[in-house]
């Protein structure tokens, strides 16, 4: 059983009908087939806040806001080769708060860009450019 998966909406409205029914914290966990204190935080749960729902905003809050979300964006659309080390450290400077180099890259996935590295192309000057297609047109 794994300890730290999500008891749902359904199994929680069962424990609290067998509390109601007058059965024992370890005999509604046999039920159910959780452990005797998963039931037992439950059923506090219900008396003490009334819920049985999960509250709202209990994930962890996303660090970069959606104005630093488009400058990121907007950094790297104007130049992709520039590493998400300064694009994180020029972000941080603007919105006043830290953001690490993992944040961007995360932001630039999230937005459908691939990483990917530009092929080297090596340089060609103009006089070897129009020997390169000479040789092309006589070859063909």
């Amino acid at each position: 059983m794994d300890p730290r998966r999500e008891t749902s909406i359904d199994v929680r409205k069962f424990v609290l009908r067998l509390f109601k029914k007058g059965k024992y914290y370890r005999e509604i966990a046999q039920n159910v087939g959780r452990s005797h204190t998963c039931v037992q935080k439950i059923i506090g749960k219900i008396k003490s806040v009334g819920l049985i729902e999960n509250k709202s905003g209990r994930r962890r809050k996303c660090i970069p806001s959606d104005i630093a979300k488009r400058k990121i964006l907007k950094e790297i659309k104007i130049n992709p080769k520039e590493s998400e080390v300064k694009v994180a450290a020029e972000t941080s400077q603007i919105i006043a708060r830290s953001i690490s180099d993992e944040t961007v890259q995360n932001v630039i996935r999230q937005a459908g860009y691939k990483s990917r590295v530009a092929r080297k192309k090596p340089f060609i000057s103009s006089q070897n450019e129009k020997t390169r297609l000479e040789f092309a047109k006589t070859h063909n």
